[in-house]
């Protein structure tokens, strides 16, 4: 499958996960981090540029996922394996939100900050927020389970052999 052919593919896929959004968190400290999370994706499609890799994972904005990650989803984890799959899950996601926060006009990462991080700055709050949400969504097994749901679709998109092409 042609790469521009793929990322439409597992965009779709990502987007089929947001008809049926996952159930937040119940904790309002995990409610405050996703409106963060969710004014800082707005901020970005308005005004900056994300990479298309690695993908997001719809319903957990603070977890993106790779090829290699997308692998474990099958593993029979220990509760700690799970909070280091999700702790790396959670490192490609900052790795990816630096880009995004480093694209954005200085007003605009000014005006996040005072909102959302008066006493540091937003990629700061993001990493406090991602270890509250990873937190919440590590007890959780429905949550966990739509994790490895949305791994699962990535990696069977990107083990397909392209078609017409030699190996």
């Amino acid at each position: 499958m042609p790469r521009g052919l793929a990322g439409i593919v597992l965009a779709g896929l990502l987007a089929g996960c947001a008809l049926n959004p996952p159930r937040p968190p119940g904790d309002p400290a995990a409610a405050r981090c996703l409106a963060l999370y969710d004014e800082l994706d707005a901020a970005v499609a308005e005004h900056g540029a994300t990479p298309s890799a690695p993908a997001r994972i719809a319903g957990f904005p603070y977890l993106r996922v790779d090829r290699f990650l997308a692998d474990f989803r099958t593993q029979n984890l220990n509760p700690a394996q799970t909070v280091a799959w999700l702790t790396r899950l959670n490192v490609l996601d900052q790795e990816a939100r630096r880009v995004e926060w480093t694209s954005l006009p200085e007003p605009v990462r000014t005006a996040l900050d005072r909102r959302h991080a008066a006493a540091d700055t937003v990629p700061a709050a993001l990493a406090q927020c991602a270890a509250t949400l990873r937190n919440a969504d590590s007890g959780d097994p429905e949550r966990l389970a739509l994790i490895r749901e949305v791994a699962t679709e990535l990696s069977d998109l990107v083990r397909r052999p392209a078609p017409n092409r030699r190996v």
